[in-house]
Order: C-alpha cells, then structure tokens, then sequence
C-alpha cells in the first residue's frame, strides 16, 4: 500500500509500526492452514521468513500476529533495526536540534533526498524511513 506524506505523517503507534513492518522491513503474515479451524492460525515472518516471535502453542489470528510487531516508532532498539535495514542501501543520519531529524539519501548519487521530524528518534526513524521506501523512484 501506498502513504503520502501526510497520511506518515499522521500516524503514530500500531498503525506506523505495522507499515514500517511491511513497507522498510519486508515483514509478512504467514497464514498456516491446516484443513479445519482449531488447526489454523497466523504467524508474523520477517524478511527471511524466520517468525517475529516463537510460536508459544498458542492459535493466533491475524490481528493477534500484528501484535507482535516490534515497537518500531517508540523503541530506539527497534528503530535502530530500521536504520540497519535501510543503511543496507542508502545513508542514514540521525541527530537532535531542536527536535530529532532523520535524513536520508541514496549512497548512488542519484540526489534521493529524505528528512523528516519528530518528537523522538524512532519517530523520525521510522517517518523517514517509510517515505523513501514509498516514494517511486525511476
């Protein structure tokens, strides 16, 4: 799915964590479905389709496999996962004046320029990140 700019800007908390999941960092719902119902349930995968968190005996639904998402937007742990994946291929920065600032760019110079703001650095992190993963580039 496609953001805009204001639509990133926007979000806060679940909704921004979910789509940095998809959209920065590859993470992908497995459906397991095992012919009836009690045998089915959901599993959230990342990039190498390794699951997020260990399957604990217990069925989840989809809903409930989101749950698992990392804290991307709140954690600098997490955040700093995104800034691992996306320094793979582009340059990242992060700094504080006046507010955090994440700035990134191609590592080719093709002039791919992306900053945005935020009250703290995973904030930043993440608005960044899922700009420049979202805007078509030829």
């Amino acid at each position: 799915m496609n953001y805009t700019r204001e639509e990133i800007m926007n979000m806060d908390g679940q909704a921004l964590n979910r789509a940095v999941a998809e959209q920065v960092m590859g993470y992908t719902i497995y459906h397991y479905d095992k012919d009836y119902e009690e045998n089915c349930y959901f599993m959230l995968m990342n990039d190498e389709f390794d699951p997020v968190e260990p399957l604990d005996g217990r069925r989840k639904t989809e809903e409930e496999a989101w749950n698992d998402c990392p804290d991307f937007s709140g954690s600098i742990s997490a955040a700093w996962e995104v800034v691992e994946k996306i320094g793979e291929t582009w340059e990242v920065k992060v700094f504080n004046r006046n507010g955090w600032t994440c700035y990134i760019s191609s590592s080719l110079d093709e002039g791919y320029n992306y900053r945005e703001t935020g009250d703290t650095a995973p904030l930043a992190i993440c608005r960044t990140a899922l700009l420049a993963t979202m805007e078509e580039t030829p």
